[in-house]
């Protein structure tokens, strides 16, 4: 009989550790794909601006970009090497950010993607729009209401491009 339980007991902690694996793995693979969506939405946003570049003045597009939880911070700048510390005021304050290149940075990393490439020269306008980002819970009403409703943990920015001046281009909320 006492090689039964060791059987039991065995077999339940077997069966934990292959269930926190298996947990694990699901994580992992479900920030992989978020990373992958904020990446292409981030891509998205650059391709509408660097595509208004090169229109005529007062060429504009309207756009609804999604970017998930995992996003800190998107922000124009002309220094691609600086990391902001606090940005959460600057979300929440709409405060305006410029420069020639759009910085993303997810929020447990200290790698900033910017857009276009430093070896990219065929991008010359000046950008000036707001400081973009995904707030903590605590601190977004909506996606804490978004959660209790049981909606994915996504913030949606409408915003309208417009190139301005002859090498100017602002991005604004459009709702």
């Amino acid at each position: 009989m006492p090689e039964t339980w060791v059987y039991v007991v065995g077999g339940i902690i077997i069966a934990v550790i292959a269930i926190i694996f298996s947990l694990n793995l699901l994580s992992m693979f479900i920030d992989n794909t978020q990373r992958e969506f904020a990446t292409r939405e981030f891509s998205n946003l650059f391709m509408d601006i660097s595509t208004i570049c090169d229109l005529k003045l007062n060429d504009s597009v309207a756009k609804t970009y999604s970017f998930p939880f995992q996003v800190r911070i998107i922000y124009a700048t002309n220094d691609t090497t600086t990391v902001l510390p606090e940005v959460a005021d600057k979300i929440k304050n709409a405060d305006i950010s410029r420069g020639v290149n759009v910085c993303m940075q997810f929020k447990n990393e200290q790698q900033i993607r910017c857009r276009p490439e430093p070896y990219r020269e065929d991008f010359s306008c000046n950008l000036s729009m707001p400081f973009l980002g995904v707030l903590p819970e605590n601190e977004d009403l909506m996606m804490k209401v978004g959660k209790i409703l049981g909606r994915a943990d996504i913030k949606e920015y409408f915003l309208l491009i417009k190139k301005v001046g002859v090498k100017q281009i602002n991005v604004t909320f459009y709702k």
